[in-house]
C-alpha cells in the first residue's frame, strides 16, 4: 500500500482508511474515517484507549494533524 498525502486527495467519506499524523509532535497510525463535515474520527473503549476489541466504544474527533492515508489491507484468508 501506498501513503496518499491528504493535501493531493481524501478518502470517500465515511469509510475506514489508515491515517498517519502528528499528535504532539510525535507520529502516530490509527484507523479512521472522514465525515460528511470533513472531520476526520476515531473510535476509543471505555477508557479512552484506541482500539478494536473491547465491548464498548464510542467516536471522538481527532484533534491531531492527519497528513496521510491509505485505504485498509484486505483480511488474512479464512478469516473473511
Amino acid at each position: 500500500m501506498k501513503w496518499i498525502s491528504v493535501n493531493q486527495e481524501l478518502p470517500e467519506l465515511n469509510k475506514e482508511v489508515l491515517i498517519y499524523g502528528k499528535k504532539t509532535g510525535c507520529p502516530f497510525i490509527a484507523i479512521s474515517y472522514l465525515s460528511d463535515e470533513n472531520k476526520w474520527w476515531k473510535w476509543l473503549d471505555r477508557e479512552g484507549c484506541c482500539g478494536v476489541y473491547a465491548d464498548f466504544f464510542y467516536e471522538k474527533e481527532l484533534e491531531e494533524e492527519i497528513t496521510y492515508w491509505q485505504p485498509l489491507p484486505q483480511p488474512p484468508r479464512g478469516d473473511e
